[in-house]
């Protein structure tokens, strides 16, 4: 996998071994102010000797616009067609020039609430086609999503909890209720 925050790419290679999953390598580069991460990507990808298997790659909440939002429909495909309507006078761009997601946070008769995710077309489309000769990335979320799930799904902790994951130039917040993300949120800080 591979974890771009707002300073570094990190990038992790596991391998399943029976039902045990062993690191195999671990490597973390320094991500300049306005580089392209691509360039990045690539080089670890090198260095870490990538060659195959299924790759997910973190994006910083930095770079998505998020919204809690609910909708009359429950089912996905319906929430997927009608996000893009719902979010198009929240945000600060053209709806078209982004690509949407959506986790539900809470289904009842009415509809779902969902929290959605907005990030740049052109940074994504860029990226994945700048690593393509390197790597082909399978799953591109926010990378703060998966370790929330899995944090709830463990259960080693309680149900409901604040995530916080910070590093020297920001911080990013994920409100677990009962098992379920509802609430994220980037904070920058000098």
């Amino acid at each position: 996998g591979i974890d771009i925050s707002d300073r570094h790419v990190t990038g992790v290679l596991l391998e399943q071994q029976r039902k045990a999953v062993t690191l195999k390598a671990c490597l973390s580069l320094p991500l300049w102010d306005g580089q392209d991460p691509a360039e990045q990507i690539n080089l670890l990808c090198q260095q870490l000797d990538w060659r195959e298997g299924v790759a997910v790659c973190g994006l910083p909440l930095s770079l998505f616009s998020v919204r809690n939002v609910t909708l009359p429909f429950r089912d996905a495909k319906k929430i997927a067609q009608a996000l893009p309507f719902e979010l198009e006078e929240q945000l600060l761009v053209p709806v078209d020039t982004l690509i949407t997601d959506f986790i539900v946070r809470k289904k009842d008769e009415a509809g779902n609430m969902v929290v959605a995710f907005a990030t740049e077309r052109a940074f994504l489309e860029n990226l994945l086609a700048q690593t393509s000769g390197t790597i082909d990335l399978d799953i591109v979320t926010p990378a703060v999503i998966p370790l929330a799930m899995q944090l709830a799904r463990l259960g080693k902790v309680r149900s409901s909890f604040i995530l916080i994951h910070a590093d020297q130039q920001s911080s990013t917040m994920v409100l677990v209720l009962n098992g379920q993300p509802l609430f994220f949120r980037h904070l920058s800080y000098p």
